[in-house]
């Protein structure tokens, strides 16, 4: 058969949707949608994101999950706030902790759960358990970030703080009852920079503001301590916008996660652009989820993850608004992946929504995974080329869309140009090129069975650049979706004739 056979894939680079389509590497994609990656560089379909039977409890209020609560005998208690107050879930029943507070965070700590109060709360914030019930504790500050840190509790000021942002104020030790009124330290006060939140990690304390880091390490006492600055340009967008891996934090600030690994920032997205067609209003615009091996990035809308062991992107394209994702604690049993649970992000919303990290018969969500290709031009930009044939090795029993789509580049059209035309000679035309037929290469397959096959579609096409598409409608969830590699039938043809082709 005349050609040669080209494979391309495993596309173990990942997304790139920063650079031109035509000068990415050959194992980037341009476009990859609701893909997860295995370890092998193989694409594998994610698993969906299904509504809970339970919503929050006030009907028309945003429940705000702030973390799981475990008692001495395993039990698990998810605890939220909305506008009506704080409650817990326990099989399925939300139960109002209290009505005199909403909360921003929450820790565990003593056996108890501490939850402070929103700045500018009329009344204090304090501590719950299932036995003791809620107990107000009328010295505990007011903030929007609360965490232990050689143990005490911490709690930061926030940014809905008004008159003292720089500010982080410490418990007594092993008390979280006892605020001293001169316990606390300001961290660069007066920059016009807020703490935004804080983290413990080793023997650092993070100190995370609007625009930059400081980390507080200290022997004997907080206010003897030492500050020093990690980074005075970058720090972090909001709450719930850092996770710890292993030894390694990761931070969301202005438009890129970055790792913070020995007090040094890297950037981990110069290849994806995180922030572009971002848009909406939600309860928590950005946040950042430990999923698995996956940090799971939602900002205004865009769900993007980078996979930790392969370092590598895709986006999540999906209906269903979540926000941060929590891992219920105890939830893996045996060989049953762990389960993640989100509030939704939209306002005036109760819902709450579950992640099974695996695949399961009972579970649906309605999305399309989809790759698309670079721009190839192999290695011939100079040369018209023939497409004899293509074929994907692929695991599927969902339907799939293909198309090899040759690149063709026009110039503006007017208005005194398409006058000899009719609306049904151009219908199936685009605005953009209203005069052009769409001279892709299409076909839509069903696939038999989750068995590993491969797939050729017999249609030639002249081209001098080309890129493919596979789009995959998933409807099984059960049999997840891999994609191994793409192989095209290419010959080489005649060179370009004029000057600018």
């Amino acid at each position: 058969m005349p050609g040669s056979m080209l494979k391309l894939g495993p596309f173990r680079r990942g997304l790139n949707n920063f650079s031109d389509p035509t000068s990415i590497a050959d194992d980037e994609l341009a476009v990859c949608k609701n893909f997860d990656y295995d370890v092998d560089g193989t694409l594998i379909s994610r698993p969906p994101v299904v509504q809970d039977s339970t919503s929050g409890p006030v009907a028309g209020q945003n429940i705000d999950l702030l973390g799981h609560f475990i008692d001495t005998s395993g039990a698990v208690y998810l605890i939220g706030s909305c506008p009506s107050g704080i409650y817990y879930r326990s099989s399925g029943v939300w139960t109002l902790i209290t009505n005199t507070i909403q909360s921003d965070c929450a820790i565990q700590y003593l056996n108890k759960m501490w939850i402070p109060a929103v700045p500018g709360s009329a009344s204090p914030g304090g501590s719950w358990s299932p036995t003791g019930g809620w107990t107000a504790v009328a010295s505990m500050p007011k903030g929007s970030a609360i965490c232990t840190f050689k143990e005490r509790l911490w709690i930061a000021a926030g940014s809905k703080e008004v008159t003292n942002g720089s500010r982080v104020y410490f418990s007594a030790i092993a008390d979280g009852t006892t605020w001293n009124p001169a316990d606390f330290v300001d961290i660069s006060p007066g920059d016009g920079q807020k703490v935004i939140d804080l983290y413990a990690l080793s023997t650092n304390l993070y100190l995370f503001k609007s625009g930059s880091t400081y980390v507080l390490q200290y022997d004997l006492a907080p206010t003897k301590g030492v500050v020093n600055a990690v980074s005075r340009t970058i720090g972090v967008e909001d709450i719930r916008c850092i996770i710890q891996y292993e030894n390694i934090l990761y931070v969301y600030n202005d438009g890129y996660l970055y790792e913070l690994i020995n007090y040094q920032f890297n950037k981990v997205n110069i290849r994806v652009n995180l922030v572009s067609g971002a848009s909406g209003t939600y309860s928590r615009p950005v946040s950042l989820s430990l999923v698995g091996n996956r940090v799971v990035l939602f900002y205004y809308g865009n769900v993007f993850v980078f996979y930790l062991l392969t370092r590598t992107w895709s986006q999540w394209v999906t209906a269903v608004p979540i926000s941060r994702l929590w891992q219920v604690p105890n939830s893996m049993v045996g060989s049953t992946p762990y389960t993640y649970v989100a509030n939704c992000n939209l306002i005036n919303d109760e819902r709450t929504f579950n992640f099974l990290d695996g695949y399961a018969a009972n579970r649906s969500e309605s999305v399309h995974a989809r790759i698309e290709t670079k721009i190839y031009d192999f290695n011939a930009p100079n040369l018209f080329k023939k497409l004899y044939w293509w074929g994907a090795d692929i695991l599927s029993s969902n339907t799939v869309d293909t198309a090899a789509v040759p690149v063709i580049y026009t110039f503006t059209t007017t208005w005194a140009q398409m006058a000899s035309y009719t609306w049904g000679q151009v219908i199936n035309n685009t605005w953009a090129r209203p005069a052009e037929i769409d001279v892709a290469v299409r076909e839509t397959i069903s696939m038999p069975g989750a068995v590993r096959k491969f797939l050729k579609i017999m249609k030639a096409v002249r081209f001098r650049n080309i890129y493919f598409v596979l789009d995959f409608t998933l409807t099984d969830w059960q049999n997840p979706v891999r994609v191994y590699s793409i192989t095209p039938v290419v010959n080489m043809k005649e060179q370009v004739p004029r000057s600018i082709n």
